[in-house]
C-alpha cells in the first residue's frame, strides 16, 4: 500500500476524535490530549475526582477504535495486593501432557490499550513492572522478554501491507482519596507524555448526561447520528491507520522556533546555570526567567519534556488542520504547543512547598481563581509566554499568557 496522505492521516484522527464525543460530553481537551499521544507513541495520566467518567472515555476511546474488551483493550484494577506477575503473566504447568512442562500465560498487560485504573494504588516493586513495560513497550518474565506490540499483515484492494499494533497505557487517579495509595515515582510519571485532568462538566452537558444515562433522552443507542467513516472500518484497518499516522508524524518536522521554544523551556528551570543558553530571549525576559524559576522550581526538567511537547503538540496541529479551514500555519502550530503545554508540564514541573501562596501574593490576576490546578496551569503558561523566541513576532501568540505582577 502507498504511504497515507497527510490529509488523510489528519480526517482519520478528526474521525476518532468525533467518535469519541458521541460517548464522552464536555472532555474535548482531555480527548485531544489522549488522541496526542495515542499517535506519537505516548501514554496518559487521567486524573479527576471519582464520577466524572475516567473508565468510560477510556472505554469509549477504546471502541472507536475497534479495540473490543478482551482482545484489544484490558482493564487491571490496582490495588496494593497486586502482584508484578499479575500484569505481566507468568508461566503454568502444561496440562496437556506434551511439549514443554511450563507454558507463558501472557497477563492484562498484553493488550493495546490498557486501562492502570488508580495505578497509585500499587507498590513500588508493581509499578517498577508497569515502568519497564510503558518505556520499553516489553515485559521480562522469568528471564525471558517479550515484545507488547504485535506485526500482523493487512489485505486491502489486492495489496498487503505489514503494521505494528499499538500499545497505549492510560492510568487513573483520584486526587481527593490518598489512603491506602502510593505516589507515584518521578521516573515514571515522567514515562507519561502528558497529565491530563478531567474537570467537572458545566450545566449544560451534565443536563445531557443524566438525561442520557436516566433514560430521559433518547441519548447515545437510539438518535440518529451522522455516520463516521470511522464506523465501517475493522479493527485492522484502524491499526494500519494508527500505524500510517505514526510513520507520518514522525516524519513531520516541527517549526524550528518551536523547538527552539521547548528547548528553552527546558533549560529555563536550570534557572541562572543555563540562562545564557536560551536562544533569541532578550536580556530583560531572561531576568524574568532566572527569578520566576529560583523563586517556584524546585527542580530542572529534562529532554523528555521538550520531547513530549513537540511530539504532543504536532498530533495536536495535524488534528487542528482537519478541524480548521485556516491557512495560518504559525498560528496553528503556536495554538497547538499552547493546549499541549500544560499536559505536558504539569506532571514534571515540580514547584515549591510554598507556591501557592507565594502564586497569589504575586499575580493579582490568580487571586480571583478557586481551583489550584487552574493556577499551577497558569504558571507554566506565563512560563511558556515568557520563553517564547522572539524571532518574526512568535513570541506575540503567547505574550496574552504572560502574567503581570
Amino acid at each position: 500500500m502507498n504511504q497515507l496522505p497527510a490529509e488523510q492521516a489528519a480526517h482519520f484522527m478528526l474521525q476518532v476524535k468525533r467518535s469519541v464525543q458521541r460517548d464522552i460530553i464536555g472532555q474535548d481537551a482531555v480527548i485531544d490530549g489522549m488522541i496526542a499521544a495515542l499517535f506519537t507513541g505516548g501514554h496518559v495520566l487521567l486524573e479527576s475526582n471519582p464520577g466524572l467518567g475516567k473508565t468510560s472515555l477510556a472505554v469509549s476511546f477504546a471502541k472507536s477504535l475497534k479495540m473490543k474488551d478482551g482482545a484489544g483493550y484490558g482493564r487491571i484494577q490496582f490495588t496494593p495486593d497486586l502482584l508484578p506477575s499479575d500484569i505481566t503473566g507468568t508461566f503454568m504447568p502444561n496440562m496437556s501432557g506434551s511439549g514443554e512442562p511450563f507454558v507463558f500465560q501472557p497477563g492484562p498487560i498484553f493488550r493495546q490499550i490498557l486501562l492502570a485504573d488508580e495505578i497509585n494504588r500499587a507498590t513500588p516493586k508493581t509499578q517498577a513492572a508497569m515502568l519497564e513495560a510503558m518505556a520499553e513497550r516489553k515485559v521480562t518474565v522469568l528471564g525471558e522478554t517479550r515484545s507488547l506490540v504485535e506485526s500482523r499483515v493487512i489485505s486491502q484492494n489486492m495489496q498487503q501491507a505489514r503494521f505494528e499494533t499499538p500499545f497505549m497505557v492510560i492510568g487513573t487517579q483520584n486526587p481527593i482519596d490518598q489512603e491506602g495509595t502510593y505516589d507515584l515515582p518521578e521516573a515514571q510519571l515522567d514515562r507519561f507524555q502528558l497529565k491530563l485532568l478531567m474537570a467537572p462538566s458545566d450545566s449544560a452537558a451534565l443536563v445531557e448526561i443524566v438525561e442520557r444515562v436516566s433514560g430521559g433522552h433518547t441519548g447515545i443507542e437510539g438518535e440518529e447520528q451522522t455516520p463516521l467513516d470511522i464506523d465501517a472500518y475493522s479493527a485492522d484497518q484502524c491499526g494500519w491507520l494508527i500505524d500510517q499516522t505514526r510513520a507520518l508524524l514522525s516524519e513531520t518536522k516541527m517549526p524550528r522556533k518551536m523547538v527552539e521554544h521547548a528547548v528553552n523551556l527546558v533549560q529555563a528551570t536550570h534557572g541562572a546555570a543555563k540562562a545564557a543558553e536560551l536562544v533569541d530571549i532578550p536580556e530583560r525576559s531572561g531576568e524574568q526567567i532566572v527569578q520566576f524559576v529560583e523563586r517556584y522550581c524546585e527542580w530542572p526538567l529534562g529532554p523528555r519534556a521538550a520531547i513530549a511537547l513537540i511530539q504532543a503538540s504536532k498530533a495536536k496541529a495535524f488534528l487542528l488542520s482537519a478541524e480548521s479551514a485556516t491557512t495560518q500555519m504559525q498560528a496553528m502550530a503556536a495554538r497547538a504547543l499552547l493546549e499541549m503545554a500544560p499536559g505536558a508540564l504539569r506532571h514534571r514541573v515540580k514547584f515549591k512547598y510554598s507556591w501557592q501562596r507565594m502564586a497569589l501574593e504575586d499575580f493579582p490576576a490568580l487571586r480571583s481563581m478557586r481551583d489550584m490546578e487552574k493556577v499551577r496551569d497558569a504558571l507554566l503558561l506565563h512560563l511558556l509566554a515568557l520563553t517564547a523566541p522572539q524571532a518574526a513576532s512568535y513570541s506575540e501568540f503567547f505574550k496574552p499568557y504572560q502574567l503581570d505582577q
